[in-house]
């Protein structure tokens, strides 16, 4: 996207972002926030055990974490499709990058992806 340029990649290996759960959404948003480039990513114990080793492969540079309190967090329902996490990625990554705004006034630091059922 042009709209985030240099600065904003630099911000992305910079940044961190943590998924909850451990569901086909939280899979696809690692594997679209590792693809672009995040340089930290805090997943669920279950999630990292059957990941790592792709996103490394995805990205060398990319560091994967049991926890961090600077995270933004990219949420994701049990059931959620994978264009749930898809479309929470892209959030995630706007908001690292200084384009998005948080979609709750709840909890600045979250960006929540669609609670819907499937494995789209």
């Amino acid at each position: 996207m042009a709209e985030i340029g240099p600065l904003g990649q630099e911000r992305f290996l910079a940044g961190a972002a943590r998924i909850e759960g451990d569901g086909a959404a939280a899979e696809e948003a690692a594997l679209y926030l590792c693809a672009a480039g995040v340089g930290r990513l805090v997943l669920m114990p279950a999630l990292a055990a059957r990941l790592t080793q792709r996103l490394a492969e995805l990205n060398p540079d990319v560091r994967v974490v049991p926890a961090a309190l600077d995270a933004i967090e990219v949420r994701e329902a049990s059931e959620g499709r994978r264009a749930d996490g898809a479309r929470a990625a892209l959030e995630a990554l706007l908001r690292l990058a200084g384009l998005g705004r948080p979609s709750t006034d709840e909890d600045t630091r979250s960006l929540g992806a669609a609670r819907a059922g499937g494995d789209e």
